[in-house]
């Protein structure tokens, strides 16, 4: 349908989209400016607020950082096989 010409009609609140004399589309218009509907299956398996309380585990940003180890450059190098003659360091 790209590119074809269409008609739009609004009746009754109800947006209706035709093109060469098919019904390709309705719309319930938006009563007020910035109103926003869901669609009904949008949240349809997702779970109530209620059930992510009641888990045991954590969620992710609420689990504490793993402890990181700081080590020289060198013992990677060592761990690859590589040998530095030498470095400058600043």
């Amino acid at each position: 349908m790209a590119g074809a010409v269409v008609q739009v009609r609004e009746w009754h609140g109800i947006l209706k989209v035709w093109s060469a004399g098919q019904l390709l589309a309705e719309v319930a218009k938006r009563p007020v400016s910035q109103t926003q509907y869901a669609h009904p299956d949008q949240w349809r398996n997702v779970a109530p607020a209620a059930s992510r309380r009641a888990q045991i585990a954590p969620i992710g940003h609420l689990r504490p950082a793993p402890q990181v180890v700081k080590r020289e450059l060198a013992e990677y190098d060592h761990l690859c096989g590589v040998e530095v003659l030498s470095c400058n360091r600043n």
